[in-house]
């Protein structure tokens, strides 16, 4: 919960002054739902995406040792979600600040469309549109439709970067 979210709390408690019995009941409601919002624990549970730099080749011989390992008929442990690029040049194209920031909204604000995710980060439609399509093509972001409308969904609250050396 924001700091703004307690002080607002924390008037409507009290009795703001200069707020109307209205404002302070719209404010509730906005803040109530959040609060709803975050204590569902179905909704949001702690999970974490690996990014990493991998090159081609380890991506290879990484495939293909699972492979074999199938096809010995072993058990293959399930591996954790993770988003590999080639090279650091392609992973900064891929999570600039602006994506990052998405990211961000989309965790907290939970949208209903990516127009009200453009609303929330205050930037163009077709612009959000272009970024969420791309972050839900590496997986980064999960698009659901819901009566002809999709909606972004990031389902975990923590990126860990992996690089080796």
């Amino acid at each position: 919960m924001t700091t703004n979210e307690v002080k607002a709390i924390t008037a409507i408690t009290r009795g703001a002054k200069g707020h109307t019995p209205l404002q302070d009941y719209v404010s509730w409601l906005k803040i109530s739902k959040r609060i709803w919002w975050l204590t569902r624990s179905d909704v949001m549970q702690v999970k974490r995406v690996t990014i990493g730099i991998r090159s081609v080749d380890e991506a290879l011989d990484n495939f293909i040792a699972i492979g074999e390992s199938i096809e010995r008929g072993e058990t293959v442990k399930r591996q954790p979600a993770a988003v590999y690029f080639t090279n650091l040049d392609a992973f900064r194209k891929a999570l600039t600040q602006k994506r990052l920031e998405l990211l961000h909204a989309i965790r907290l604000e939970k949208p209903t469309s990516i127009h009200h995710l453009a609303r929330i980060v205050q930037r163009d439609i077709k612009n959000v549109s272009t970024d969420v399509k791309y972050l839900s093509q590496i997986g980064l972001v999960e698009l659901k439709e819901q009566n002809n409308c999709f909606f972004p969904i990031v389902d975990y609250d923590r990126i860990e970067l992996d690089i080796a050396v």
